[in-house]
């Protein structure tokens, strides 16, 4: 066989491969777009760095302070509030809860110190507990509502801190006879600053049932509650850090507000989502209402976020919040 021979027996052998290849580029060339512009729905916030070292330099600095002589009647209080929240027992909570600010009050006359020398304690022993997940603890059992009982690393427990700080600074407010005790912003504004920011990074990162520790069974009004909470973070983390993405963030919370209404726009949807309980009808309705104008809102931030920095997964999550809003019933 001459060479001439071989070189045209090997340029018929390479034309199928050479076909596939060109087919294979075709079929990339007009699927690839396509497959990139599906609709998406958000499924977390932007995330919030915080700062784990100066959280664990900030307790450890409230440890050094000196206790006032009735620390131990504080914290026994504390124990005993904690125990009557973990049972749910609604009827000696007002009591227990009143009993504990009260006696911090008496113990520290309101020095922020004092109160700093008394948490710390109570933290102490808190973190000691939560880091193996000791369930005879009742704080320990409130934090594993919130996904926050058990596992090791600075970031858990940076979490934990934050999360034990809000609710003791919550507690330790005097109950009003109706009402929120104060905005969530003001409680998180008495925190040390490294606190604030590990707060609002854990709350960003959490999904509702955790964020909220009640396992997603407070129905459309939890969903509304863990949206406001999440506004609120996002004006914390931006405080925090400039950078943070906020348009990005509250368009994405209001995609997750719509995607948590949806669930109970009707029977069907709630069958679909395993939710078991029976709502009225003005529930449903205001739900489904709810859902669309956030998913109007949505569509309307993505648009500006494609202006302002185009991005093709903002073009997913715009599609999802248009198909999302023609589906509802």
């Amino acid at each position: 066989m001459s060479l001439t021979q071989v070189n045209s027996e090997r340029r018929r052998g390479d034309v199928p491969a050479s076909l596939a290849v060109g087919v294979l580029v075709v079929l990339v060339a007009a699927f690839l777009p396509m497959a990139q512009r599906t609709p998406a729905f958000p499924t977390e916030l932007p995330a919030l760095r915080d700062d784990p070292g100066a959280v664990r330099a900030e307790r450890e600095a409230a440890l050094r302070l000196p206790a006032p002589p009735a620390t131990g009647e504080v914290l026994a209080a504390w124990r005993a509030l904690s125990e009557v929240t973990a049972r749910r027992d609604e009827a000696g909570y007002l009591a227990a809860q009143r009993l504990f600010s009260t006696r911090l009050a008496q113990a520290t006359l309101h020095a922020r110190d004092k109160e700093r020398a008394i948490q710390a304690r109570a933290l102490d022993e808190f973190l000691r507990d939560a880091r193996g997940g000791d369930l005879r603890d009742a704080t320990v059992r409130l934090a594993r509502r919130h996904q926050l009982a058990g596992g090791a690393g600075e970031g858990a427990e940076s979490a934990r801190t934050a999360w034990f700080s809000m609710r003791w600074e919550r507690m330790a407010l005097p109950t009003p006879a109706q009402g929120e005790v104060e905005p969530i912003l003001d409680t998180l504004g008495r925190l040390p600053r490294a606190a604030q920011v590990a707060f609002a990074s854990w709350a960003l990162s959490a999904p509702c049932p955790a964020l909220l520790g009640d396992g997603g069974r407070r129905g459309p009004d939890g969903v509304r509650a863990c949206a406001r909470l999440r506004r609120d973070m996002i004006e914390v983390a931006r405080g925090a850090d400039p950078r943070y993405p906020r348009e990005e963030a509250i368009a994405a919370t209001e995609m997750l507000l719509a995607s948590g209404l949806t669930r109970y726009v009707s029977p069907e949807r709630r069958e679909l989502a395993g939710v078991r309980e029976v709502f009225d009808d003005s529930v449903l309705h205001r739900a489904r209402d709810e859902a669309a104008e956030a998913l109007q809102r949505a569509i309307v931030r993505y648009e500006a976020l494609k202006r302002a920095r185009p991005r093709r997964m903002f073009e997913r999550y715009e599609m999802a919040a248009v198909a999302s809003l023609a589906a509802l019933p």
